[in-house]
């Protein structure tokens, strides 16, 4: 009867399916039917096929240069399939989308992004093939397998990619099939009704550590062929008839992590083909057991069973990362248990115990004295027990052996990797990575060795011991007294207990130190780090800070000095070479702050304040904060040489991040880059590679994406040159293009923000024989320094590098060396690139969050039959279409900038011609093709190019070929409404309003003085430092003049530094309390995150209390992390008393839809 209703409710589901397609507005694109995918926003939903026989069907993942997410109910319904490739991108699989097939081949592509499978989806997907579906791979991101979903196919093997994800496996899902094994994922949490029900299966497994299974429905295992079962600790109910009609002849339970497993009626009965099955507690006859509940481990046998001996004199003699235990076997002396079976030993399992606890996952076996144990960690110690098995039944376990604690022998470490190295006035900065083996024993030191002409100069070695590396991080050492204008490779060594390294391979090219432009600059000690900022973990916690300024010598790492009570830890103290810094060896309970120094070649800074208090416990960092810490932590490692612009050898890929957390990897182009980071150079030209880290811990996981170049074996003509190298010592006659080419210098400004120049650089150009022109500028550590010291004079807070302005550059390839890059973040500034075709303006949010070389590369599109083809493909473009029903006109000179800075908010600017009219003005675009085959259009805004000339600015994320277009808009279309509310925020320029991005302290400050002041802040004097030429400085005077905003210091402000939940709650209760008197809430905290010592846990009881900030959950508040745009006018509105209109409202912004949680709260802030 219960197959029936099944079967009924499947059928019902897919003729609603089939009614829904009816009312679906569809369009045709390549023979596939589709549909706007309500579901994920902005993507396809494939709902059937124009065609009515489709042996071989790859669906594509885009159509129209629009991803494909999903596919619909009974898209595929009875189209004489036979060999089906789903693509990565689909999302999710509808009810009935595949059933009444033929199909014999069903493949899911690597990286799929798949995690639902409907009703029926596959259901008889195999009917009219003569083999059936044969073998299947459930892909990794996969959570639900609907009811039937693969029911009926004569599947023989089932498989799930590891990391698995499958939370539940739904009724009748792969019943009547084949089967004769499977391994169910640990992630599983329900296996349903008749799951598996009528297959071949001989042996199920069930996960024995970190099982999530709870639940296995009625029949969930009916009509197989099972002899033995091991379930895992954690089921907490088994059905009615679940193993009905098998051979089970044991059942094993660990020990339940519930009170009790309950047991369905007939669960176990119908066994070896006997109508009752009676089962026996160890195979003892007299200890008969009632099958109704589990409460203890247990082993149950359905024939009385006669014990073997248990083994006795138990040894074990520890070895590396093993043991061998040795034990005498006794049947003489065996104590004989009724029944009729043989005592006939056949081997026997060596038990492994860490602290009294069972290791089940390292136990060894064998059929003799001794048995080796593999496997064990050096340094831990372990007791043993043996068992001896015969048949079905084990012994009794033996007395436990001896403690014994493998150790590793001591050998030298392995060889350290360079990474990269610049020169600098006088010295050489060397980057690389710490061996990947230790040798057993702690490195206790470094040593850079130095070459003159492939010569050794032992006086110039630098050696050191005050460096400690941290996963996925470089390592830095100064080599001082260079020699100006002479060139030096560098080795490195690893020093240990048992002595030196191997050398590493030495450094290339040779870097060339150079004296600076200006005066050398007196290195001074850096100031301190700012905004120190702690996060507990378990016996560790993670610091992280504001990397300070510093003067003449770059920062070579830093110290987190701890403290207990106020009282200094020195042991505990820990090194790093970036934020954050891991300190570890911390008591769980015990409460901690810290201190962060910075140190360079002339000395230590002073301490920075002192942070937050964290108290590490065993809980204390959840599986979501451990992921975001490793993702923010993640790099993937270059040798000597390369960079993520410029990849011609193998990549370091760490497996294992920050707080245990696992790193896999994956690519789109995996041959040209293997998962395991080996590098296959293209034969042609170069292939840029999208590589994926996947970040999991639990059931957490993140993803952290580089975009790298890879270089191709032969060099491409004219005018494509190889990616900018960061080499700051190359030569004047370098040649690009041929053996004939030129190269000249030319001397450029590097500029502050009011046009003030603070510093020079080189820019290399290099004239092809073809005659085609290339310039290329790296930005060196020495113009850098010279510049950054000029800029904290002149409190500028930008850096501007000024191009030639000839026009003859075909290519500028602008390159920033990662060493510069960590400087530039340092001095807290932002970047800007001004080119004769473009300006190119990285706002310094951006540069915090790129942790690899940085480079850009500026094509201006000249030829005049390109310029007609963009046009024309803009005009067929649908979205500019859509904006406008005129003919539209290309204006200027198109420009295709590339760069590896991805998903990072960048200001460009294009100059607009001269002849440019108030009407055109009035009506431009910019027509964007993205690099990744997507396409937009984008308004932007008319500001000053440069003297004379207009331009047109816009914000993008990630970079393309950009054209400017004249596209007119009927008058009416583009009338705008007077404003009865003045709004408080506003959206960006493309058009967006960035829902998740963060708000920063002096957006907040501003938003909060604007209301104060009906938008008419007084002017006053800066009193912090970092605040004097900051655009927010009299908003943020005045919020601070209003008790609402504190400094992070006495003179700093960190106006650009996100304002955390935990923040914005202490504005709301100051701002609160200014108006009403203090507020007297007798509540206590609920949120689990927010220690009651937490500097802000008042102020965030109180708004919680109030409903103007709650929980991201019921017991977490999140209050170190950052407040969102949609966060913070949820809060605004409240406090501004801004009326909140629900309804029907035509959005004001791309990326809000009236979908969105915060869709009414924005509306009513931006109009």
């Amino acid at each position: 009867m219960i197959k029936k209703w099944s079967s009924i409710f499947v059928i019902m589901v897919l003729i609603w399916s089939q009614l829904g397609l009816v009312s679906a507005k569809a369009e045709e694109i390549d023979g596939f039917m589709v549909t706007d995918n309500p579901e994920y926003y902005g993507t396809w939903k494939i709902i059937g096929h124009a065609s009515l026989n489709i042996p071989n069907l790859n669906i594509p993942s885009t159509l129209n240069g629009k991803t494909v997410t999903a596919i619909g109910e009974n898209a595929f319904h009875s189209k004489g399939l036979q060999q089906v490739v789903i693509p990565s991108s689909i999302q999710k699989i509808d009810n009935g989308a595949f059933m009444y097939n033929g199909i014999t081949s069903l493949t899911f592509e690597s990286g799929s992004q798949l995690t639902e499978i409907g009703i029926a989806a596959f259901n008889q997907a195999s009917m009219f093939s003569a083999t059936g579906l044969g073998a299947l791979e459930i892909p990794s991101r996969v959570k639900l397998i609907g009811t039937e979903a693969f029911a009926n196919n004569r599947l023989a093997s089932l498989t799930f990619e590891p990391t698995a994800n499958l939370l539940s496996i739904g009724n009748h899902a792969f019943q009547n099939n084949n089967l004769g094994t499977i391994e169910i994922p640990a992630s599983v949490h329900t296996i349903a009704e008749s799951a598996f029900n009528n297959n071949q299966l001989t042996s199920v497994t069930f996960a024995s550590e970190n099982s999530q299974l709870k639940t296995i429905g009625n029949f969930a295992f009916q009509n197989n062929q099972l002899e033995n079962i091991i379930f895992p600790s954690s089921i907490i109910a088994i059905g009615e008839s679940a193993f009905y009609l098998n051979d089970l002849k044991k059942i094993e339970f660990q020990q339940p992590e519930n009170l009790s497993v309950t047991i369905g009626e007939g669960a176990f009965q119908f066994q070896n083909n006997m109508p009752e099955t009676y089962w026996y507690l160890n195979g003892n006859e007299l200890t008969p057991w009632n099958q109704l509940t589990v409460t203890t481990a247990l082993k149950a046998y359905s024939e009385p069973q006669t014990l073997p001996p248990a083994p006795t004199n138990v040894t074990a003699v520890a070895g590396n990362g093993e043991a061998t235990v040795s034990f005498i076997s006794t049947e003489d002396s065996a104590s004989v248990v009724t029944g009729d079976s043989a005592n006939v030993i056949t081997g026997y399992k060596v038990k492994v115990y860490v602290n009294g606890q069972e290791q089940s996952v390292l136990q060894a076996a064998g059929v003799q004295s001794p048995i080796i144990v593999a496997g064990l960690t050096n340094g831990t110690t372990y007791t043993f027990k043996v068992v001896a098995t015969s048949g079905l039944v084990d012994s009794l376990d033996s007395e436990v052996s001896n403690a014994v604690t493998p150790t590793a022998p001591v050998s030298k470490p392995s060889a350290p990797t360079i990474h990269s190295v610049s020169a600098i006035f006088g010295a050489a900065i060397v980057n690389f990575y710490p061996p990947l083996s230790n040798g057993g024993s702690a490195i206790t030191g470094y040593k850079v060795k130095v070459y003159e002409a492939g010569i050794e100069k032992p006086a110039l070695e630098t050696t050191t011991t005050n460096i400690t590396p941290t996963i996925a991080n470089t390592l830095t050492m100064l080599v001082p007294n260079l020699t100006n204008g002479q060139p030096y490779t560098f080795k490195v060594v690893a020093t240990n207990y048992a002595g030196d390294s191997e050398e590493s391979a030495e450094s290339n090219p040779p870097v060339i130190p150079i004296a600076p432009i200006f005066p050398p600059i007196t290195p001074t000690i850096p100031t301190a780090p700012t905004n120190v900022t702690a996060v507990a973990g378990n016996g560790q916690a993670s610091v992280s800070f504001v990397v300070p300024i510093h003067i003449g010598s770059p920062i070579l790492g830093y110290k987190v000095k701890v403290y207990e009570e106020g009282v200094e830890k020195p042991a505990l103290q820990a090194t790093g070479s970036m934020s954050p810094i891991t300190v570890t060896g911390l008591t769980n309970g015990t409460e901690y702050t810290f201190k962060v120094v910075a140190w360079n070649s002339t000395g230590n800074s002073a301490d920075s304040i002192e942070s937050n208090p964290v108290i590490p416990n065993a809980d204390a960092l959840t599986d979501d904060q451990a992921v975001t810490q490793a993702e923010l932590a993640l790099e993937v490692g270059y040798t000597t040489g390369d960079s993520a612009a410029h990849v011609t050898k193998n990549l370091h890929l760490p497996t294992s991040g920050l707080f245990e957390t696992t790193i896999s990897w994956s690519t789109n182009h995996p041959l040209i880059i293997k998962s395991n980071g080996e590098v296959i150079r293209p034969s042609g030209g170069d292939s840029i590679v999208t590589l994926i880290a996947m970040i999991t811990k639990g059931n957490t996981m993140k993803t952290k994406t580089f975009m790298l170049t890879v270089k191709g074996m032969s060099t491409p003509t004219a005018p494509n040159v190889t990616p900018p190298s960061s080499d700051e010592g190359a030569s004047n006659n370098d040649s690009v293009n041929g053996t004939n080419a030129t190269t000249e210098q030319l001397v450029v400004d590097v500029q502050d923000g009011d046009g003030h120049e603070v510093a020079k650089t080189i820019v290399n150009r290099t004239t092809n024989t073809d005659g085609t022109v290339q310039d290329r500028v790296t930005l060196t550590v020495q113009s850098t320094t010279e510049a950054l010291a000029k800029l904290q004079e002149q409190n500028s807070d930008t850096m501007r590098i000024i191009l030639p302005t000839d026009n003859r550059a075909q290519q500028t390839d602008i390159v920033v060396p990662s060493t510069v890059l960590t400087m530039l973040k340092e001095g807290q500034v932002q970047l800007e690139i001004v080119a004769a075709d473009a300006k190119i303006a990285i706002p310094q949010s951006s540069l915090q969050s790129f942790e690899q070389e940085l480079y850009f590369r500026v094509i201006p599109v000249k030829a005049a039959d390109t310029k007609q083809q963009l046009e024309e493909r803009a005009k067929t473009e649908q979205a500019v279409q859509q904006l406008t029903s005129t003919t539209v006109t290309l204006l200027g000179q198109p420009m295709t900038i590339e760069t590896n800075m991805q998903n990072r908010p960048v200001t460009l600017t294009l100059p607009l011609p001269n002849n440019v009219i108030q009407e055109q003005l009035d009506n431009l675009a910019i027509y964007i093709e993205h690099s990744d085959g997507t396409r937009e259009v984008v308004r932007g805004q008319i500001v000053p190019f440069k003297e004379g000339v207009q331009g047109i600015q816009f914000e993008v994320t990630k970079f393309s070929t950009f054209s400017i277009l004249y596209a007119p808009v009927e008058k009416e279309e583009i009338a705008v409404e007077k404003l009865t509310v003045t709004p408080y925020i506003q959206g960006y320029v493309d058009g967006t309003f960035r829902p998740n991005a963060p708000v920063t302290r002096a957006q907040m400050a501003s938003m909060l003085a604007r209301y104060l002041t009906n938008d008419d802040i007084p002017t006053v004097q800066a009193s912090f430092q970092d605040t004097t030429k900051h655009g927010a400085k009299d908003a943020i005077e005045y919020v601070k003049a209003q008790g609402l905003f504190q400094g992070t210091t006495a003179t700093t402000f960190n106006p650009n530094g996100t304002i955390t939940r935990a923040q914005m709650a202490a504005v709301v209760v100051r701002w609160i309390e200014q108006q009403d008197g203090e507020l007297e809430l007798e509540v206590s905290l609920p949120f689990t995150d927010v220690n009651p010592t937490h500097w802000a846990a008042e102020a965030i009881t109180k708004v919680n209390t109030l409903g103007i900030m709650t929980g991201t959950s019921a017991t977490s508040f999140n209050p170190e992390g950052a407040l969102t745009r949609a966060q913070a006018v949820k809060v605004l509105n409240q406090l501004f008393e801004r009326e909140v209109q629900a309804g029907t409202q035509t959005p004001l912004f791309t990326d809000v839809t009236p979908a969105h949680w915060a869709f009414d709260e924005i509306q009513a802030a931006a109009q």
